[in-house]
């Protein structure tokens, strides 16, 4: 459970997760990845794993005062395990051997570098009946440890969303009396922005007691709406992927696909809930229109209705940026053009 990938999205992409890491499943990728908007996100998830096994999860995440960030998890996974006799007919006996893992995650973002660091503090309990294996049961704690920085280098549209990610994950660092070696791996990633609708996202995975691997996804979204997505997990028995997403207002549903050679074919599907996020996507939204109706005047040196535009967006944001920026420049264009005029009248 500490190597899986979780997340219906982050399983279409291949598991190259670490750098984008922006729903509640940041938690399992990247503790670092966290949003510290006045959002709160609730994730549920059904995993049909190889095998009978199957599990759930659940992710609640939220922000503070746009510096803080929090989340928690569960997640169970379970195994039925029926007796058959001497005759291969089963004998009235079964278990179920589960493991459950707990997760609590909390974060900060530094403002206005928009880096991020973020710790996980994990509990694991493997559960086999004492009637069926007797001594299998124990506890394993562990912490994870994450970096993010999200910037808009080599941005070719105008919106809210970050052109590029770069992520990176220490996993798994911790302690079992029953595990000598635990799944110790550091993740490095990063994904880029092409277009606002197209998503290319990359990460490699050191092992400290296996293999290096590595992964690859791509996204794609037609109107904000639907999102299809596709990865490849690359290693020894590459994992492929592909997966729906559907968005309506604070709603999204991810489903994932992931065909297997060796077992059966994995199904994965997810619904979360965004509590607030439409309402403040549409004061973000309001405030980037005014913004580039700003530029707009400003390109064709009409200063003072692109100062009136300026002036709306700090009404609503005094901390933007860029308008403050540019605000400066104005005042500096309308100073002269004044001082023009003044010169022509004398």
């Amino acid at each position: 459970m500490l190597k899986m990938v979780y997340g219906s999205r982050a399983l279409s992409l291949g598991g190259a997760f670490v750098g984008l890491s922006d729903d509640a499943f940041y938690i399992d990728s990247n503790p670092a990845g966290g949003d510290t908007r006045s959002i709160y996100k609730v994730s549920i998830l059904h995993q049909e794993w190889i095998e009978d096994i199957n599990y759930e999860a659940i992710r609640f995440t939220g922000g503070i005062a746009d510096r803080f960030f929090f989340g928690a998890g569960f997640t169970y996974l379970y195994l039925p395990f029926v007796y058959y006799d001497y005759y291969g007919e089963t004998s009235g006996k079964s278990h179920i051997i589960s493991q459950s893992l707990g997760i609590l995650n909390f974060g900060y973002t530094f403002k206005p570098t928009n880096i991020s660091v973020g710790t996980n503090l994990k509990v694991f309990y493997n559960h086999v009946p004492e009637d069926l294996y007797p001594g299998q049961s124990y506890f394993l704690f562990a912490t994870d440890i994450g970096f993010i920085w999200r910037t808009n280098l080599l941005k070719r549209y105008i919106g809210p969303d970050p052109s590029m990610v770069f992520g990176l994950a220490v996993k798994n660092l911790g302690y079992s009396a029953m595990i000598e070696k635990l799944p110790i791996e550091i993740h490095a990633g990063a994904s880029y922005r092409f277009l606002e609708n197209l998503l290319v996202t990359t990460e490699i995975a050191i092992s400290i007691f296996e293999q290096i691997y590595g992964a690859v996804g791509v996204e794609y979204d037609f109107s904000k709406t639907f999102f299809l997505e596709g990865g490849v997990q690359i290693k020894e028995n590459p994992m492929f992927a592909v997966g729906l997403g559907y968005r309506s207002k604070d709603m999204r549903i991810n489903i994932s696909y992931t065909p297997s050679i060796e077992f059966y074919n994995m199904i994965s599907a997810s619904f979360s809930y965004y509590f607030g996020e439409t309402k403040l996507e549409k004061s973000t939204k309001t405030i980037e229109d005014f913004y580039t109706k700003a530029l707009e005047y400003y390109r064709d040196a009409k200063y003072r209705e692109a100062l009136d535009m300026v002036e709306k967006v700090l009404e609503s944001d005094q901390g933007h940026k860029e308008a403050l920026q540019l605000k400066s420049a104005i005042l500096v264009k309308i100073k002269v053009e004044e001082e023009r005029e003044q010169l022509e009248k004398e």
